[in-house]
């Protein structure tokens, strides 16, 4: 659990410590964190981290003191933070939400 700004630190020291031999680490999109919510829906117990908000790469712009989060299940949504659909929201960068970490695959 981070606030907006820790998860983007995170994100380049584990790229600068070469986290499983890679440096292109990054925080999500929101498609695809909503991807993943879909396939956990369609596949019940695959997946133990339901409950918890993820950070997303999109905040509002540069000077915003928003991004936005993805819902992957079953968390309860924060009151500061205002609900895009029923998967995500637009929270304050200070709030703590969880982490996943993934770099683009090239064909």
């Amino acid at each position: 659990m981070m606030t907006w700004e820790e998860a983007n630190d995170y994100v380049a020291e584990k790229n600068g410590e070469g986290l499983m031999g890679y440096n292109d680490w990054r925080l999500p999109a929101v498609g695809e964190l909503k991807d993943l919510a879909k396939f956990i829906k369609s596949s019940p117990g695959s997946y133990s981290d339901t409950d918890k908000l993820y950070w997303s790469s999109e905040d509002l712009g540069p000077y915003s003191v928003q991004a936005k989060v993805v819902n992957l299940g079953n968390a309860q949504m924060e009151w500061e933070c205002f609900e895009l659909d029923q998967l995500a929201a637009k929270c304050p960068k200070n709030n703590r939400f969880s982490v996943r970490l993934v770099r683009s695959l090239i064909q």
